[in-house]
């Protein structure tokens, strides 16, 4: 083993104790020279980062530390159902010049890539079991496809460490189903943190997408829309990346231009979408045309984008329903303050109705979002989770007239719908607008504003309707207020606010 090493990496070394117990300790673990020489190669003198470099005399103390570390690290990552950061090193990645797959603090500074596929059908792949990732489990490939020319194109990449899935993560079929499933309680919600730059681990150099399944070329002919299309995926939503590299490409063709003028283009829209302050909604009309094979995938789907500061562990046991509600609990106050504000129905689950259910969501909803959202728009509103339930605590009016948003011509439906809000004392009058077609019949509601807001001239616009019912706001819809003058006005009268520095208890709301 000694003499492989010497000659592969241009030293001289002599076997001494130290050398000696450092390599025994491979073989007494069955670890093969592939192995072996993964986990040495950054670490012997003469090669790597400075800081990779360590004393052969120390090395195997040092190797047993970093594992022990990895280990408590991924031991207390989960807190109360919870992953507590929201990036979480991958726990393998393939190395591609030793060509076995090891643990990711290995890699040691390497440089990392990452792999982005659509699956093929069950019928179209087949199980392969490889020394590259010690037989641990099968690896599942498209029908033809070979792991020696996926290595072969990524290393023309000048790719050194890849995370590849199938490889990586551990699949189904292996020995060890009770560890799949502890593994994939971090590992699944996690992924989407491999795909972009972090401050935990370091990011990714680049991603490769196989557009057309992974190692296939894109030369063949592909449905880009099928249920199993890269564009039609739960989960490659979170994988896309404006540092990137496209494989599988051969002799130009009109199938390769098509496809990339369509990664293009979902590029240039997510990048648009995470750019926003406003993120919400476009995020959840993004994933309505997509499909998974685990129902709860669409949901889990989303936990990284939405910026959840800890992300929901990952079950199957759990519904479609059930993800949502522990996804929502998780999110940002800020981001349920925008289902809040901006989504135009009650929910129609059986409790916390305000929250629309994830099948309303995913059915698609007119005016969400509503069509006149200010790109410039910042909310800076919440909803926030205590031992009371979900509340809000901003500006409010207890009693106010609502009239003309109780029909719609539903042959020729308004773009825009308008109506009058009349706020007592003094029967000061205001005009509204509607871009649903959920009714608001005439009479008197509560209404909780968007006061906290910025830029200033947005302030006061948004507002959500419903009735008080128990001590607890029951929503309806929302509407807006269209001109900035009315709304100057209407923050004049000092009617509608509270005091946003104290937030006194009895200010705040409580949403059925």
């Amino acid at each position: 083993m000694l003499e492989h090493i010497n000659t592969i990496l241009g030293t001289t070394y002599t076997l001494n104790a130290s050398i000696s117990s450092l390599l025994q300790s491979f073989i007494d673990k069955n670890r093969d020279f592939g192995i072996a020489y993964a986990y040495l190669r950054r670490r012997w003198y003469g090669q790597g980062e400075p800081e990779c470099r360590i004393d052969l005399a120390t090395m195997k103390d040092k190797l047993r530390s970093w594992e022990a570390k990895d280990r408590e690290m991924r031991r207390t990552v989960v807190r109360k159902g919870r992953i507590i950061s929201r990036y979480i090193p991958p726990r393998r990645v393939w190395d591609l010049f030793s060509n076995r797959v090891v643990p990711w603090w290995v890699a040691c500074h390497g440089s990392r890539s990452v792999l982005s596929h659509a699956w093929l059908d069950k019928k179209d792949r087949i199980l392969v079991w490889t020394s590259i990732n010690g037989k641990e489990w099968p690896v599942p490939l498209p029908a033809g496809v070979d792991l020696r020319l996926i290595r072969i194109e990524l290393l023309e990449l000048e790719c050194e460490y890849v995370w590849l899935d199938v490889l990586c993560l551990r699949q189904e079929g292996g020995p060890r189903e009770d560890l799949r499933l502890e593994e994939w309680t971090v590992d699944v919600p996690t992924i989407g943190g491999v795909y972009f730059p972090n401050q935990e681990f370091a990011a990714p150099e680049r991603v490769v997408y196989y557009l057309n399944g992974l190692g296939r070329p894109l030369g063949q002919v592909v449905d880009m829309d099928s249920n199993r299309s890269w564009f039609r995926r739960a989960w490659t939503l979170q994988e896309t990346n404006t540092d990137y590299s496209i494989a599988g490409e051969t002799d130009a063709g009109p199938m390769q231009d098509y496809a990339r003028e369509r990664f293009e283009e979902q590029i240039s829209r997510l990048k648009g979408i995470m750019s926003s302050s406003i993120r919400l909604p476009g995020l959840l009309s993004e994933m309505q045309a997509r499909v998974s094979t685990t129902v709860i995938d669409r949901v889990a789907g989303l936990a990284f984008l939405f910026w959840c500061e800890a992300i929901p562990t990952y079950s199957t046991s759990q519904t479609e329903e059930e993800a949502w509600s522990t996804l929502l609990d998780a999110i940002s106050w800020k981001c349920r303050a925008e289902l809040f504000f901006f989504y135009p129905e009650p929910g129609n689950g059986p409790t916390r109705t305000w929250r629309p259910t994830w099948k309303q969501l995913m059915a698609g909803t007119r005016g969400f979002p509503p069509a006149d959202l200010d790109p410039k728009h910042s909310m800076t509103e919440y909803v926030d989770i205590d031992d009371g339930g979900d509340h809000h605590f901003g500006c409010h009016i207890k009693e106010a007239y609502i009239r003309g948003l109780g029909e719609f011509d539903t042959d020729h439906p308004a773009e825009v719908r308008k109506g009058k809000l009349t706020i007592r004392p003094g029967e000061h009058t205001f005009d509204i607008a509607v871009t649903h077609h959920c009714l608001i019949p005439d009479g008197y509601y509560m209404i909780i504003g968007a006061s906290e807001v910025c830029p200033w001239e947005l302030k006061m616009k948004y507002w959500v309707v419903g009735k008080l019912r128990s001590n607890k706001f029951e929503k309806l819809s929302i509407f807006h207020i269209p001109d900035e003058r009315d709304r100057k006005r209407l923050g004049r009268l000092d009617v509608a606010f509270v005091d946003l520095v104290t937030r006194r208890e009895q200010d705040k709301i409580y949403l059925w």
